[in-house]
């Protein structure tokens, strides 16, 4: 079996968690053994990515636009690599590159698979873009999709409000790489922040609003008074 990844960017800083999904996706897919191909564009893309994904066969394309990830399309090598594909994996939502594959993912009569990894709602910029977008083929991407994939059971309603009964979602949450987490820098990150070597909560993620800093923000100072010791650390981009 041969799986086509498509994603808009493996920028981790400006492509967040989808770009990590779909970049741990690939390599353990390619390490156990399985065909995978990645369809992304070239943002971002770093030799030290390419390196890892040792295994993966990696499509990218060029960007015209930074801002809404604009692809130079090149209909020949979609349809090529959608062709090599037994079944497709849509990562994410508002992308350029995840309507052409849809296209020529129906044209083939390929299977495919969305994974929208929260992004269905219409939430922050561009809100007249994405209801345009949804209008002309966002809905449809995810309604015909073969499989629908939530990584926490709270998006489920999310895909139900696109028509997909609740039923069909399998929910599988994001992984981790154990070699990548092995400590190191632990004294210089404390000293940096003031923590010492007092116990700490590490909130990882955008600080935006649709991540629920805020929340954090507040039940931590709600429990302050019954663990003093304990101190907050937020780290994370604003960007989005």
């Amino acid at each position: 079996m041969r799986v086509l990844n498509v994603n808009m960017t493996l920028d981790l800083v400006h492509g967040g968690g989808t770009a990590e999904r779909t970049f741990q996706i690939s390599r353990n897919l390619a390490r156990a053994g399985v065909d995978c191909d990645l369809l992304v564009l070239d943002l971002g893309l770093t030799v030290a990515q390419l390196k890892a994904l040792d295994g993966v066969r990696v499509f990218a394309l060029p960007s015209l636009n930074r801002r809404f990830y604009v692809p130079a399309v090149s209909p020949t090598k979609i349809r090529r690599v959608v062709k090599d594909a037994d079944v497709v994996h849509l990562m994410g939502h508002w992308t350029l590159v995840n309507a052409l594959v849809y296209l020529f993912a129906r044209y083939m009569k390929k299977p495919y698979v969305v994974c929208p990894a929260g992004a269905l709602p219409i939430y922050g910029r561009s809100r007249r873009l994405k209801r345009l977008y949804n209008a002309v083929i966002g809905r449809r991407i995810v309604r015909d999709a073969d499989g629908h994939v939530a990584i926490v059971r709270g998006e489920i309603p999310q895909l139900e409000d696109y028509g997909v009964p609740a039923k069909g979602v399998c929910v599988i949450p994001n992984g981790i790489e154990p070699a990548d987490y092995r400590s190191h820098g632990q004294p210089a990150l404390r000293d940096e922040h003031g923590v010492g070597d007092a116990p700490y909560v590490l909130f990882v993620g955008r600080l935006n609003e649709i991540k629920g800093p805020d929340l954090l923000l507040e039940a931590f100072a709600a429990a302050s008074g019954e663990f003093p010791e304990h101190h907050l650390v937020f780290a994370g981009p604003t960007r989005g």
